[in-house]
């Protein structure tokens, strides 16, 4: 899936009440206005929520750590 078609498709999930976007940052904490960080586009509705600052950071060590507890969470929860 193309990211444009990843991001689309989100879109429309937040639209439809299917994703709900969170008000806080994954990985720092901070609330406020969250952007969508895809791991992987043909995945289009996992999401990571993340601040600004942070999404500009990534690949940063403490944001990666960030993400990997989010996927680690992930994980255990679906099996």
């Amino acid at each position: 899936m193309t990211p444009s078609a990843c991001h689309h498709r989100v879109s429309k999930a937040i639209k439809e009440g299917t994703l709900v976007r969170p008000k806080q940052c994954s990985a720092c904490g901070k609330v406020g206005p969250v952007e969508g960080h895809h791991e992987d586009y043909d995945k289009p509705l996992e999401v990571i929520w993340l601040c600004s600052p942070c999404h500009r950071k990534l690949p940063r060590t403490w944001v990666e750590r960030a993400v990997a507890d989010i996927r680690a969470a992930r994980a255990s929860a679906s099996a």
